[in-house]
């Protein structure tokens, strides 16, 4: 596994993305089980397990599994190179503030689509362009390029909230392949 850059991420549950939202998202796909991908120190999953929800996580950084409340609950692992997780496949994955850092999301995004169930959700948060010049973001994805990663690694966009040139934008998928999906226009 490689060596982790990154400080320990400590940051909120659902921070910059609408949780009311995501909960009716899940609500409507019937999610029970929900895996946090970049989780952090594992306060999404927390804040999911209040809920009621079976929630994990998975993040590259084994000292934020040691610095979590709630440890038991996540696997250290690189999603651009783990096609599974222990209790895969899941009802939802969310990835909020991690695509960025990765070098091949491409292959992340594939990984997460094995490990979703048939129509599962996939919600992800990408922060804004002036993010781009971070030190640590390796690229901050405009809405076209996610569009064209999400199609390429089988999942089809339903609905984004945001903007690339505001506070950034959360992307609402469904799993609908196990591959790349029909070539279609980029809106």
């Amino acid at each position: 596994m490689p060596e982790s850059r990154e400080k320990l991420s400590n940051r909120r549950a659902f921070k910059r993305v609408d949780e009311k939202r995501v909960l009716r998202a899940f609500a409507d796909g019937d999610v029970r089980s929900v895996l946090d991908v970049g989780c952090g120190v594992g306060n999404t999953v927390a804040r999911l397990r209040e809920l009621g929800f079976d929630a994990w996580g998975v993040t590259i950084n084994p000292d934020e599994i040691a610095a979590s409340k709630v440890a038991d609950r996540l696997f250290a692992g690189d999603i651009q190179a783990t096609r599974s997780v222990p209790h895969a496949p899941f009802d939802a994955i969310v990835s909020l503030d991690c695509l960025e850092h990765l070098e091949n999301p491409l292959a992340a995004l594939r990984n997460i689509n094995a490990m979703l169930r048939d129509g599962g959700l996939f919600i992800c948060y990408i922060p804004p362009e002036k993010w781009i010049e971070c030190d640590y973001h390796v690229i901050v994805y405009t809405p076209r390029q996610m569009r064209w990663l999400l199609n390429l690694s089988g999942l089809r966009l339903t609905d984004c909230r945001g903007r690339y040139r505001g506070k950034g934008v959360t992307y609402y998928c469904v799993k609908e392949s196990a591959g790349q999906l029909e070539p279609g226009p980029m809106r």
